[in-house]
């Protein structure tokens, strides 16, 4: 449940106490307080160089009728990150990137033969090398931030996080959390402002109340690539408060974007996030959660019977975590639920679904793969021109990279272990849609009535459920080296929703993932 909390600063928390509440302290300034110069303080304190390779062997289901696809391949990555901040609290410099992120030997992943109006570069490790400049190299980070008694300024490239990462997500937790792993993430080119506005006022909340505001330019997320052409940009705002065990806060963003290809989106979302920690002698405890709205107006997907320029846009997605630990023991449990509103008519005049940033996980197939491959094959029959004379104007916006989507579900786990050390764990997922995931092409030819990716009538709200098991070690080398190595295992059972003409449930779906990391 390790979080960020966006609209004050990108700085890293060193303390021992810090890191037990990362999720809370990281990145934010304590601006309250008078910033000193340390005789022992580190300039390069956070910075950090990984090589990473990981392998998987999954199966992705064929939705004409054949058989599964088995995918095999293998995969690397580098990142390097340089922090220089000379005087403590002070100056600092963010310089960050991915290097060589791709597919080294192996089958390719059909999300990366897509066209270039659907691929964002969320999921760029999944291309090959040489395949586009972000697979060689992709930035994340260069920016400088300056920090005075009135607040901090923060210039350049950044990660966007906030709250539980449904909204913003800035894709690097994913040492952190057992189960999956994260691509890209959402970054901009932002100019951001943070001050504790009422730090001296004699009370004891004072000091603890933040005010962020900034602008953006994004460089990419899974709605926009400044690379391909896209131009997006952004006004943020948030405020809360914050201590050593608890956080709660706002957060506001408002969006214009106008695509390589002429289409617009305006939005603007309302989120709330709060987390509580409590630790005593036997055990430890956290809840934590989210919730978030979206409205706006967009063409970037016009219905096709009714004559609209814009449609509307109103989505609600909502996210609650809880975790528990025994201390003595070392064996752990956490509980994740949400929600995700989806879109009964697809052809009306307004779209209520919401989508989840790709990189905010719950289980290994379900949302990851297995309904993004639905969406695929959702796009492609609606790009077949035996099937549609002209596609559906802003069709490539079913295509989802990963994002919980028109989705009720429950997550619980049961986890053995130390974080810092060997870590086990399984968790079950159970998932049902908000409404009936009916295919647009297949319900069009059918009158109407709403029917399933794979032919079946009267669709389903059952998404089925899926078990996963997954263990990881770390292992400190000299020279300040550690070593992490992580296995999973999943096995989706769909639900009745992907059930064919006859009535007959899908065939089950696995994955296995084996991953080792190399970290100074």
């Amino acid at each position: 449940m390790a979080q960020e909390d966006e609209g004050a600063t990108e700085e890293e928390s060193t303390s021992t106490k810090e890191e037990g509440t990362r999720w809370l302290t990281e990145r934010q300034p304590e601006l309250s307080k008078d910033t000193h110069l340390r005789l022992d303080h580190d300039p390069f304190e956070g910075s950090k160089l990984e090589l990473r390779s990981w392998g998987g062997n999954n199966t992705l289901p064929d939705f004409d009728g054949g058989e599964s696809e088995r995918v095999r391949a293998l995969h690397t990555r580098m990142r390097t990150r340089l922090m220089w901040e000379p005087v403590m609290d002070r100056f600092a410099l963010e310089l960050e990137a991915d290097f060589f992120s791709g597919r080294v030997i192996g089958s390719e992943d059909p999300s990366s033969t897509m066209p270039e109006e659907v691929i964002t570069g969320t999921r760029d490790e999944q291309l090959a090398y040489g395949d586009s400049l972000g697979a060689i190299l992709d930035p994340r980070a260069a920016n400088v931030r300056y920090t005075s008694r009135i607040g901090r300024v923060q210039a350049g490239l950044q990660t966007s996080d906030w709250g539980l990462g449904l909204l913003a997500n800035g894709g690097q937790r994913d040492d952190e959390q057992l189960f999956g792993q994260r691509f890209g993430g959402d970054r901009s080119m932002r100019l951001l402002f943070g001050t504790t506005p009422f730090a001296r006022v004699e009370a004891p909340w004072a000091d603890k109340l933040f005010v962020g505001v900034g602008g953006d330019v994004v460089w990419r997320d899974e709605n926009a690539s400044f690379v391909r052409g896209d131009r997006a940009y952004q006004g943020v705002a948030s405020m809360f408060l914050r201590d050593d065990d608890r956080f709660g806060g706002v957060y506001i963003v408002g969006r214009h974007q106008e695509d390589f290809d002429g289409a617009r989106l305006d939005v603007i979302g309302f989120d709330g996030a709060f987390k509580r920690e409590w630790s005593g002698d036997a055990f430890e405890v956290g809840v934590g959660g989210e919730a978030a709205t979206l409205r706006g107006s967009a063409t970037r997907a016009l219905p096709t019977t009714a004559r609209a320029d814009e449609v509307r846009l109103r989505g609600l997605g909502a996210a609650l975590e809880a975790e528990l630990l025994h201390r003595a023991t070392e064996v752990g449990g956490k509980f994740l639920s949400g929600f995700a509103s989806g879109d009964a008519n697809t052809d009306d005049l307004t779209q209520y679904r919401f989508r989840f940033d790709p990189n905010y996980k719950v289980g290994l197939i379900l949302f990851d793969s297995y309904i993004p491959a639905m969406t695929r094959a959702w796009y492609r029959d609606a790009d077949d021109p035996a099937r549609t004379a002209n596609a559906p104007p802003g069709i490539e916006q079913v295509v989802s990279e990963g994002g919980i989507e028109n989705a009720y579900y429950i997550n619980p786990q049961l986890t053995f272990g130390n974080p810092d050390e060997l870590l086990t764990g399984v968790g079950v997922l159970k998932a049902w849609a908000h409404e009936p995931p009916a295919a647009p092409v297949a319900t069009f030819e059918n009158g109407g009535t709403p029917t399933g990716v794979r032919g079946a009538e009267d669709v389903s709200r059952d998404l089925g459920w899926e078990v996963d098991v997954a263990v990881q070690y770390k292992l400190g080398l000299p020279r300040s080296l550690a070593l992490e190595l992580k296995g999973e295992f999943g096995i989706l059972f769909p639900g009745e929703a992907f059930a064919n003409a006859q009535g007959e449930s899908a065939p089950p779906e696995s994955m296995a993932r084996g991953r080792i990391s190399l970290i100074w």
